[in-house]
């Protein structure tokens, strides 16, 4: 599942669906929950549980940052970075927060 702005649609499995908002959220639960209790891990499991049988060549994912900045004289600017990769099927690594444990980049992995 790529993630993409509120009320894109994705084609699952022979059908359309609404892919929910919340997969651009650092909050993103699942089903549409959108609970910030949840730990990083358990966001991670939602995820991996969703993305269960989902073949390799069909788990293409990105990061993408944004930062804008506007002055006091109304000048703005944004700047937009982003990283390809894939959802592996399990976390890996040390140290790594959010997503971060599994996303792969295939030229690092």
């Amino acid at each position: 599942m790529r993630a993409a702005g509120p009320g894109r649609r994705l084609r699952a499995r022979g059908r359309r669906a609404r892919r929910p908002a919340g997969v651009v959220s650092a909050r993103y639960a699942g089903d549409g929950r959108t609970d910030a209790s949840l730990t990083d891990e358990q966001r991670v499991d939602v995820v991996l549980a969703e993305m269960a049988g989902v073949p390799d060549e069909r788990r293409g994912a990105r990061f993408r940052c944004v930062i804008a900045v506007a002055t006091p004289a109304g000048e703005v600017r944004t700047v937009e970075g982003v990283f390809e990769g894939r959802l592996g099927t399990a976390p890996r690594g040390e140290n790594g927060f959010g997503y971060d444990p599994i996303f792969i980049v295939p030229e690092l992995a």
